[in-house]
């Protein structure tokens, strides 16, 4: 997770429940925020229409994605308090269809068609009776959080904690469906719900109410202005392609350009006229500034696919500042393009970054290992690269897909694609699923500098964790940081004995094979047709941390076991004790999952 500390100038509430609205905001929506804490891709309205949008294609071999995303809807559905609230009539009815829709492919197929057909008609319905979803849940995440509030330390604060934590969710999830990208919901917690300077007759809740309007408000017009630099045969390229305007010396007449004294050198240099540069203009509805300038760059994308085919050789390349200009006010701002995928960073020095060079090559060359397996992972970092480097979504999708496809196909024999990924990617990943929420726990408890954690094991922060003691040593510390507090005992008690580590671990491995299912469809839209209903950047950051836990472990198993020879192996021993893991805790024990701590080899 990501905390958002107080500083000098910055100011958080001095009440607990404002204070942890803030934190999480501020958490699910941080660039470098880890997969288990950010916002999630998938809330009750996008999930149905995602399940509606598959019943519609009626594609061959398309219904164990239905029964899989049918399955996925159930528990997300029966988890929204305000589906359960304001609309339990229709609930019951969708509810009723998707356990019919989930039934066995191979049943009664009149059956199932009929009730296929069924949830379409009434998911029109109920989707056109949420129109105040949003509304609504607004409206309760507000009372949730100023109303009949406990004490921060009762026995009723870890409920409204995490009510606050699920109402801020799904919020973020519904307006990144919107159209609202990470930066946008960032600059909302940063200099609309905090200020830098907190004025004394502005409270909270009046921030809360001003974050409520720019949210609800309706998508407004821009004109976003980029500039393309490289265009060497720019004199051939039309006034205009589709909607998006091109031209040398872009026309600002009446155009005010907000802080233009403050950024005047930036905005200047922007404008600057070259030799090979031009200025594109696009025409876009977006909810704000920079959701805006994110969508209208996909959309020029699409012009420069035609211009780089036929006309432009070298490579064009779109800066990455833009103007936005909002139609009715005439008002303009600059901002930078979104350029991160939001994922964790390590801070690598030279002495580590070292190691690291040296326990990848002494393993990664031909002779070490099987001469397939030394191609799939040289091939598997080139695919991470190429990923990264690209600056479109779609690209990176699709190259870090393919990269952990590569590394997956290790039998002759063949088999589905997808399936072959899921069966070794999820044992893979959930071997270290419990080390990973022990890793981010120790880098936020040092980052809030509450006890000493950095050389301790996993396996001793584990032990330390189940201690009902060390809370309260540590009380008075977690005091100014609540979502520290919540986040600790919510992860003791998903793991504090084997049942529930067995429940933690089942729950988190069926999340897994769906999300690894829904990446396949999407990367499969993109490369068929090019299209694609999800929005990309969460998927991206979710198959990019994937790809990279999958290349660490390999590198990190075979550092411990050098007499590992190949990725089949890796995989087998892999898929062996994910199965002799899960049977130790369903029979109560914990000696597998203490060794997989302890960073024994597979």
């Amino acid at each position: 997770m990501r905390i958002f500390k107080e500083t000098k100038n910055v100011k958080l509430p001095k009440h607990w429940c404002q204070r942890f609205f803030v934190q999480s905001w501020h958490s699910m929506v941080h660039h470098r925020s880890l997969d288990s804490h950010r916002v999630q891709c998938m809330y009750s309205l996008n999930i149905l229409r995602e399940l509606d949008n598959l019943l519609s294609k009626g594609l061959p071999r398309i219904d164990e994605d239905i029964q899989r995303c049918a399955e996925e809807s159930l528990p997300i559905l029966s988890d929204d308090r305000i589906i359960q609230q304001h609309f339990r009539t229709d609930f019951e009815t969708i509810t009723t269809l998707l356990n019919q829709i989930k039934a066995d492919p191979k049943g009664e197929k009149n059956e199932i068609r009929r009730a296929r057909s069924l949830f379409s008609y009434y998911l029109k319905d109920f989707l056109e009776k949420t129109f105040d979803y949003k509304k609504l849940l607004i409206d309760t995440l507000e009372n949730t959080i100023f109303e009949n509030v406990p004490e921060e330390n009762s026995a009723d604060s870890y409920t409204r904690k995490n009510d606050i934590y699920r109402y801020t969710r799904s919020l973020l999830s519904l307006l990144i469906d919107e159209g609202h990208c990470l930066e946008s919901l960032y600059a909302i917690n940063r200099n609309v719900l905090i200020h830098d300077q907190p004025l004394v007759d502005i409270s909270f809740r009046d921030n809360f109410q001003y974050m409520r309007s720019i949210l609800s408000q309706s998508r407004m017009d821009y004109r976003i202005v980029f500039r393309l630099e490289g265009c060497k045969k720019k004199m051939y390229i039309p006034d205009t392609i589709g909607h998006i305007s091109f031209e040398e010396h872009p026309n600002l007449e009446g155009v005010e350009i907000e802080n233009y004294q403050r950024y005047e050198a930036q905005i200047d240099s922007f404008f600057r006229p070259s030799q090979y540069v031009l200025f594109a203009k696009v025409n876009i509805q977006a909810q704000d500034d920079r959701s805006a300038g994110f969508i209208a760059k996909g959309q020029l994308e699409d012009s420069l696919d035609l211009i780089r085919f036929e006309l432009e050789h070298d490579v064009v390349t779109i800066h990455q500042s833009f103007l936005a200009i909002r139609h009715k006010t005439r008002k303009a701002r600059m901002y930078r393009l979104p350029a991160q995928i939001p994922n964790p960073k390590k801070n690598v020095d030279k002495d580590e970054f070292k190691t690291f060079v040296a326990m990848t090559e002494a393993f990664v060359k031909p002779d070490r290992i099987k001469v397939d397996s030394y191609k799939k992972i040289r091939s598997a970092l080139r695919y991470y690269r190429m990923g990264s480097d690209s600056e479109r979504l779609e690209n990176k999708l699709t190259n870090w897909w393919t990269g952990i496809e590569y590394l997956s196909r290790t039998e002759s024999k063949s088999g589905g694609i997808v399936q072959s990924v899921e069966s070794k990617l999820v044992p893979t990943l959930l071997l270290s699923y419990v080390t990973k929420h022990l890793d981010d726990i120790k880098s936020t408890l040092g980052f809030c500098r509450i006890g000493e954690f950095t050389s301790v094991s996993s396996t001793n922060m584990f032990s330390l964790l189940r201690r009902g003691q060390y809370y309260k040593d540590i009380q008075d510390e977690l005091s100014g940081y609540p979502l520290v507090g919540f986040s600790l005992n919510y992860f003791t008690d998903k793991t504090k004995n084997a049942a529930s580590l067995k429940d933690f671990l089942e729950k988190h491995e069926k999340r897994l094979r769906w999300h690894i299912h829904r990446i396949w469809r999407v990367r499969c839209d993109i490369v068929h047709s090019a299209e694609y209903s999800i929005g990309l950047t969460l998927l991206c950051a979710n198959l990019e941390y994937y790809l990279k836990s999958l290349l660490t472990a390999v590198i990190d198993q075979w550092n411990r076991n050098p007499r590992m020879e190949s990725l089949e192996e890796f995989f087998e021993r892999s898929q062996f004790t994910h199965t002799r893991l899960m049977q130790d805790l369903k029979q109560g024990e914990e000696k597998s999952f203490m060794d997989i701590l302890d960073e024994k080899p597979l």
